[in-house]
């Protein structure tokens, strides 16, 4: 009589693992797919980044960046938004706590320019995501490259592709 009038949760038989953007090859890594058609000045920010980052040619990279058009995030696959929200993510936390030797380069700042932040947000929320930031999954699942493309997959043959 333990369980009398508790309600009974039915446990899917399998669980599709390609809903949570696992794969076979590379399972819990999120592949890169590529947005430089749909939106080229994020993704030649996002490439930048790495030689702006603790200068003040952070900021109009950023501020420079066009209105986003977003009604192409519904045009991109899955892979592709996580490529979006992986630039998105690092420009805003460049923006945030861009910085020099410790030593922040702004630190009045405490929002995110308009153009940046609506992409964002969109693009969060197209992922099923409750918060627009530089989350794990951003900054290692989804930003991963091989070393040599012709080679296999394995720890040694891996490096991170956005760094700041």
């Amino acid at each position: 009589m333990e369980n009398a009038g508790k309600k009974k949760i039915p446990i899917p038989e399998r669980l599709h693992p390609e809903q949570y953007m696992w794969s076979q090859k590379y399972g819990a890594l999120i592949q890169d797919a590529p947005i430089a058609e749909e939106f080229p000045e994020l993704d030649r920010a996002g490439k930048r980044l790495p030689e702006v980052f603790g200068t003040d040619a952070v900021y109009p990279l950023i501020e420079n960046l066009p209105e986003p058009n977003l009604i192409l995030l519904d045009s991109l696959s899955t892979a592709q938004q996580y490529r979006v929200a992986k630039r998105c993510a690092f420009l805003a936390s460049a923006w945030l706590k861009n910085h020099l030797h410790g030593k922040p380069l702004r630190p009045d700042l405490n929002y995110i320019p308009r153009n940046l932040a609506r992409l964002f947000v969109a693009v969060c929320e197209k992922l099923g995501r409750k918060h627009p930031i530089l989350s794990y999954d951003l900054y290692c699942q989804a930003n991963w490259e091989l070393i040599d493309p012709s080679g296999s997959f394995e720890i040694d043959n891996l490096k991170l592709k956005q760094c700041f």
